[in-house]
């Protein structure tokens, strides 16, 4: 019968909150903030809160949101990451929105992740650059906007490997990205999605990474396949979709 009040609310360093279940608070489930840093979520259930389900703010870094939270039925973004400072943050393991394979999931009411206003260098899906860095894929699934949103103002956001897919109304974009969190010059051109292979070119720097997906229609990201490098300007992969599914 709060009338106000987050859930959980971190402002110190190097802390484990594991295995709680944080529902039904008129503001935010957890809330970490005041350059909170080093502290994990792992195997929570995050649920209905009134406003974000993990709100991560006011310069808090390098803490890490999972693996294995259901982070689901909030009223605003699953997990909300904003602000200078707030950076190398990382997000990997959960599943965000409506479980697949659990039917007591439901959608959060916007966003799956949304990154905003000044944050920078915060890794989803991935801890940290690079093709040698480590992946464990978020679930975003069933969101009522997009799955994963980059707002403006935001920089340097890896995502990398996360299963994104319906989410949002149909034509809505699996991850959005604003045209001033990007760097546009460096996104690929497919040149020949032929035979089982997809060759193309880009403006990347060699050793940029390409990632390739399927699903089931041109805005989703269903299923990780796996990745290449480019080289010269230019990439090429072997792939071949299940049956009914496009390449991404």
């Amino acid at each position: 019968n709060l009338t106000s009040g987050h859930g959980l609310v971190l402002r110190g360093n190097n802390y484990s909150v594991r295995g709680l279940t944080i529902e039904w608070f008129p503001d935010d489930g957890v809330r970490l903030e005041n350059g909170a840093s080093g502290n994990r979520l792992e195997g929570n259930w995050i649920l209905a809160n009134e406003q974000y389900g993990v709100h991560v703010l006011s310069g808090s870094n390098r803490n890490v949101i999972g693996p294995e939270n259901l982070i689901s039925a909030n009223w605003q973004d699953g997990v909300h990451i904003a602000g200078a400072g707030t950076s190398f943050n990382i997000v990997w393991g959960n599943t965000i929105g409506e479980d697949p394979k659990n039917p007591s999931g439901a959608p959060n009411r916007r966003n799956g992740i949304r990154v905003r206003g000044d944050a920078s260098e915060n890794y989803i899906g991935v801890d940290g650059p690079g093709a040698g860095a480590d992946m464990k894929a978020n679930i975003i699934h069933g969101n009522n906007e997009n799955g994963i949103h980059v707002d403006s103002g935001a920089s340097k956001t890896f995502m990398r490997g996360n299963r994104v897919w319906g989410n949002g109304d149909p034509g809505v974009p699996a991850v959005r990205i604003a045209e001033s969190a990007r760097a546009p010059r460096y996104l690929p051109w497919f040149v020949t999605p032929t035979g089982g292979g997809v060759d193309g070119r880009a403006y990347a720097p060699n050793g940029s990474i390409i990632d390739f997906y399927c699903g089931e229609t041109p805005t989703d990201a269903q299923d990780y396949m796996g990745r290449t490098l480019v080289e010269n300007r230019a990439f090429h992969y072997f792939l071949a979709c299940p049956g009914g599914t496009t390449t991404k």
